[in-house]
């Protein structure tokens, strides 16, 4: 019998919920969820999954990975800190991060902002190989999106925030 997959979650929005929930439906072991969120930890610890608030030290996060590893997958889902290469380098088979922009372009914060400012007709969103390097690991999955008229950046993120959730499962497929 074949041991479930398992992964290490980094995640401060509801997101990373959603894509836990769907883990755990696929049969994943989901090994620990580090959040500065207090409803994402609070859902870690109603599933008994170990969690940290990386804030709670500067080592908190480092230590967290290594006590949840070993560890298939480590996915990033709205986690906006970098994450050391110590952490990354646990994953024993990929480290990935959903970005919430077509990449490369707009990498880095606020890209849904930026977008808006440049009249930009589509945006999208872009799930990478994570490295020592903010935005720039191999493409996994990018799915456009296109940008009304009216829109905001709060529209624009409410968008990628649903399309990233549409496309997790297609993209665990894919790693």
């Amino acid at each position: 019998m074949t041991q479930p997959h398992s992964a290490f979650l980094l995640g401060d929005r509801l997101l990373v919920v959603q894509c836990a929930e769907s883990l755990l439906a696929r049969g994943f072991q989901i090994a620990a969820i580090a959040s500065s969120h207090p409803d994402v930890l609070q859902w870690s610890r109603d599933h008994q999954i170990a969690c940290v608030d990386p804030r709670s030290n500067p080592r908190a996060l480092a230590d967290a990975a290594a006590a949840a590893a070993p560890f298939d997958f480590l996915l990033s889902v709205t986690y906006l800190q970098m994450i050391p290469s110590e952490v990354i380098s646990l994953a024993r088979r990929w480290a990935i991060n959903f970005h919430d922009s077509l990449l490369p372009g707009y990498a880095g914060l606020n890209s849904t902002a930026w977008a808006i400012a440049a009249n930009e007709p589509q945006h999208g969103i872009t799930w990478h190989v994570l490295t020592d390097q903010s935005d720039a690991g191999d493409i996994v999955l990018q799915v456009p999106i296109e940008i009304a008229g009216d829109e905001t950046s709060l529209t624009l993120n409410t968008k990628c925030f649903q399309a990233a959730s549409d496309s997790f499962d297609t993209m665990v497929d894919r790693i």
